[in-house]
């Protein structure tokens, strides 16, 4: 049976705006909690939940488990466990909260393993892939919550620390998804500099890209530096926002120190192909 969800909109907006490291308690607060029972039960819930969403019967993909023992958080995120490899997990390990994400496929895995080529292509013309790892969906502690992006990348060194997540969902999913970012960058330990966020619409062609970067000030906090929205009417791909820039910085961990160094831009027309690849995936075009 769910708990009744609590949502983080009674809180006021101006705690909901500046208040830092608290955004996965917001993601928590504001989904229903189903208690967890048994290891079975889990991977039924989540493999209907998968399914509902292939189907288009429904397009809630997050959902919060209370009580989860550590051990069942370390199972399903195994790589050799099947629910590994359709969800996305952030798992607290003081409140023993399970937040699941179940992607929606096929349009999520293909945004998202499109997404990782871009990246290394920009990365590789610039001879600087062997400076940085791509991580995947590797786990990463921040805080008290282990967490998987559906990309990331990070410096090549002995410990994994990320430097650049990508989180992909429907755009039903966009405050959670906003969330997600900000949790991501404002979890205090956390070696996250740079999310992108893309939520794709299952209603019409229509994919949006937010770039969220913390901004200090009086009240430091994740805000999204630019916004990209890429539609298609009358048979004309359009875009919005321009270009994504990405700072070379935040991806690769240092500043630049060759000529050929520079931030990661993708242009508009490789956007406009990005889209219409998954637009092609949803039967759009």
């Amino acid at each position: 049976m769910e708990l009744p969800a609590q949502s983080a909109s009674s809180e006021p907006p101006s705690a909901l705006r500046y208040n830092t490291g608290d955004a996965a308690a917001q993601l928590v607060q504001g989904l229903p909690h189903r208690p967890f029972t048994s290891s079975q039960g889990l991977h039924r819930t989540l493999d209907s939940r998968r399914e509902a969403l292939a189907q288009d019967k429904s397009r809630e993909q997050y959902l919060v488990y209370t009580a989860v023992p550590p051990e069942v958080h370390s199972n399903i995120t195994d790589d050799g466990s099947r629910t590994s490899k359709y969800c996305r997990f952030s798992y607290n390990e003081t409140t023993r909260t399970l937040i699941a994400k179940v992607k929606a496929s096929p349009e999520e895995d293909l945004a998202a393993r499109s997404f990782d080529v871009l990246i290394g292509l920009e990365l590789h013309s610039m001879g600087v892939d062997w400076d940085v790892d791509p991580l995947g969906s590797t786990t990463v502690t921040i805080g008290s919550w282990k967490k998987e992006a559906d990309c990331s990348w990070g410096p090549v060194q002995f410990n994994t620390e990320l430097n650049f997540v990508v989180i992909v969902s429907l755009s039903e999913s966009a405050r959670y998804l906003a969330l997600d970012a900000r949790a991501w960058l404002e979890t205090p330990t956390s070696s996250v500099k740079l999310v992108v966020t893309i939520g794709i619409n299952r209603a019409n062609p229509e994919v949006t890209m937010q770039c969220w970067e913390i901004f200090t000030g009086s009240f430091p906090a994740a805000r999204p530096s630019a916004t990209i929205r890429l539609y298609r009417n009358n048979n004309t791909t359009s875009i919005a926002g321009g270009q994504l820039v990405l700072p070379f910085d935040k991806v690769v961990g240092r500043q630049p120190t060759r000529a050929i160094e520079r931030d990661i831009v993708i242009s508009e027309q490789i956007l406009q192909n990005y889209a219409k690849s998954i637009w092609i995936r949803q039967g759009f075009l």
